[in-house]
């Protein structure tokens, strides 16, 4: 009943989960209910990149404005950024994101392009932009914010497979994959190429 509750259907709601790649079981419920794997999501951890490697990272072609996130002032952006990354609105996890991590809305020329949150314990995400092609930047601004806002040493974030520049930028500041889900959506945005986790349950 729990299950069948949680999958039950729902307009403008897109549900997805990420399963263990060696549980059949988990493969067998996200059939049930629909659900299709669309790609691998890595998660990545290592120590924060030295000043030198988040400069490259945050180093490039785009300039943005970065601002503390408000939730009223910025709601219009933040359902916006889900739906292209997420293909789903999820204010209510953005109450409980900016209760517990401290949030951060990124504009170019006044537009917003990306939210991010980064937390205590050196998770980053959810993070959600417009076009991949900003992720590198954003996720290098990210990270250093991460280390003046909790003087973090660690890192750690899921990076899905469609997000090949920002996986070789992560491993190349010595980031390191921990593990590997298969990610399953019902939704066409399932791919997730602008779009990085902090965590399974939540994503």
């Amino acid at each position: 009943r729990l299950l069948d509750g949680a999958f039950a259907g729902a307009e403008e709601v897109a549900r997805s989960m990420l399963l263990d790649e060696s549980d059949r079981g988990a493969y067998a419920l996200a059939a049930r209910f629909g659900l299709t794997a669309s790609g691998v999501v890595a998660h990545l951890a290592g120590a924060v990149p030295r000043e030198d490697d988040l400069a490259r990272m945050a180093a490039g072609d785009y300039r943005f404005e970065v601002a503390a996130l408000d939730l009223a002032a910025h709601e219009f952006a933040l359902n916006a950024l889900d739906r292209e990354a997420r293909g789903t609105m999820r204010m209510r996890d953005h109450h409980y994101f900016s209760r517990e991590a401290f949030g951060q809305i990124f504009a170019r020329n006044g537009e917003p392009i990306a939210y991010a949150y980064v937390w205590p314990d050196g998770r980053v995400g959810p993070l959600a932009c417009v076009s991949p092609a900003y992720l590198v930047q954003v996720f290098g601004y990210v990270l250093v914010t991460l280390r003046r806002q909790y003087g973090a040493s660690w890192c750690s974030v899921l990076v899905p497979s469609a997000n090949l520049r920002l996986t070789r930028a992560a491993l190349r500041a010595s980031l390191r994959i921990q593990q590997s889900f298969v990610f399953a959506a019902d939704s066409p945005g399932g791919a997730v190429a602008n779009y990085l986790g902090f965590q399974k349950l939540l994503f």
